[in-house]
């Protein structure tokens, strides 16, 4: 189980830049205190003043608010991360590889550029393998890679709820961009992701920790501090080619305008149409053969049974051939990401280790949220509910709550999930493009 990291809790970034609201444990009182009059808040609520001292029913409803804003802002902050905002484009940050296999000493040299690359792996549950026969904008009109980075992150939010394991090290996935002369093939996509595999699994055994804690052993290495593969990365992959908006029905990725254009949120809907579109895009499933240590084999029978499967319309597929009809399956985004979480999720049911362990990550998520919680409660009895940013805002949550009704507009439209322009306020408007 790996150490539980909890620094730089709400815009999470090494960037002094994204810093600036400080670590979960002090950031008890940094949030600026909103205008009232904004509209971003409902002012039935806003302008109505805390009556101290909160009762005992309403102090729970309060800390139960300040959970949810704790989350949010947890979302909201990793939407700037370098991974996220770079690490999804080709035309960007995407990390590239021209070589058919990388050796195993490939993250072996002790330096801190290294390192950064190695973790990047660490703790991934599926690599994404953007593998174009050509040009990738030739893929289909409309096509932009960093969206489909942030529908899949979209989905690993609503899978934990709003509140994935920020806090520690898991992934859902990551994107690497395979270049070369030639067009690779499904099977050397094989070869590449088992070196790719074994040569992470190197760099966590011989890489040393780069700034160790003064409770740390300095000579510990990023594996026996608890980072490793993994436990679903080497047995499956999802590639995105060609194919990834091409369709029998290629109406399916035009926008639909509303009757009334005028009459609707623009915003909203534009934001609707993304999700929809993207929604659409197919990609390969690929079950690399390295699943023996699994709770049972990958199968992709039960998409083919159940008709999710499309047609897998590539040069190096054989369907006759039974490997290729076994291992390979194209399917739309959300049924790979649903088959890849279903995953996750079994092998945490059947494998004790891995249960506990995902078990032990969310208490402690649990317990960093209290922390922060008694600390900003602690701070708003020192000088008033509503002179603490956060207390301000969820005491007025909380009283929305009673009425069934919501306080600000990103309680109904959280900005994790969106997949196009969000911003949230936290004392100053942050943007993602």
């Amino acid at each position: 189980m790996v150490p539980f990291r909890h620094r730089k809790a709400f815009i999470y970034h090494d960037s002094p830049l994204y810093t600036c609201i400080g670590d979960a444990e002090n950031a008890v009182d940094s949030l600026t205190l909103p205008s009232p009059n904004c509209d971003f808040f409902d002012q039935r609520y806003a302008q109505s003043p805390t009556t101290e001292p909160l009762s005992e029913d309403m102090v729970q409803l309060v800390r139960s608010q300040l959970a949810t804003m704790f989350y949010e802002r947890m979302a909201f902050g990793f939407l700037f991360t370098e991974d996220l905002r770079l690490r999804w484009r080709e035309d960007g940050m995407m990390r590239r590889f021209n070589q058919p296999c990388l050796p195993p000493d490939f993250f072996a040299a002790p330096s801190s550029y290294i390192r950064k690359h190695l973790l990047e792996y660490a703790d991934v549950h599926v690599a994404i393998y953007f593998n174009w026969f050509g040009d990738p904008y030739e893929a289909g009109n409309g096509w932009v890679d960093r969206k489909l980075g942030r529908y899949i992150f979209r989905k690993w939010f609503h899978w934990y709820a709003g509140r994935p394991p920020f806090l520690g090290y898991q992934r859902l996935s990551k994107g690497l961009a395979l270049k070369g002369r030639e067009f690779r093939d499904i099977q050397n996509i094989r070869k590449f992701h088992r070196s790719l595999c074994d040569a992470v699994s190197t760099g966590l055994d011989q890489q040393a920790l780069s700034e160790p804690s003064p409770s740390t052993d300095c000579s510990l290495t990023y594996k026996g501090q608890g980072r490793e593969i993994a436990h679903l990365f080497r047995a499956i992959v999802i590639i995105v080619d060609d194919q990834v908006m091409h369709d029998e029905e290629p109406e399916i990725y035009q926008p639909v305008l509303p009757p009334e254009l005028g009459k609707v949120d623009l915003l909203g809907y534009l934001e609707k149409e993304r999700a929809r579109y993207v929604s659409q895009f197919s990609v390969l499933l690929f079950r690399t053969g390295d699943d023996a240590h699994l709770s049972s084999p990958v199968s992709f029978q039960s998409l083919y049974d159940s008709g999710k499967a499309l047609a897998v319309n590539r040069p190096d597929f054989d369907e006759v051939s039974s490997d290729d009809s076994t291992n390979v399956a194209r399917v739309r985004i959300d049924t790979a990401l649903e088959f890849v979480l279903g995953l996750i999720h079994r092998e945490r049911e059947a494998i004790p280790q891995v249960g506990l362990a995902a078990e032990t990550e969310d208490r402690q998520h649990s317990e960093v949220c209290e922390k922060w919680i008694d600390g900003v409660m602690a701070h708003a009895r020192k000088v008033g509910i509503d002179a603490n940013g956060f207390t301000w805002e969820a005491v007025r949550r909380a009283k929305a709550a009673l009425n069934g009704e919501a306080f600000t507009k990103y309680q109904v439209d959280p900005p994790w999930d969106h997949i196009g322009s969000t911003s949230l306020p936290l004392g100053v408007q942050w943007g993602v493009d």
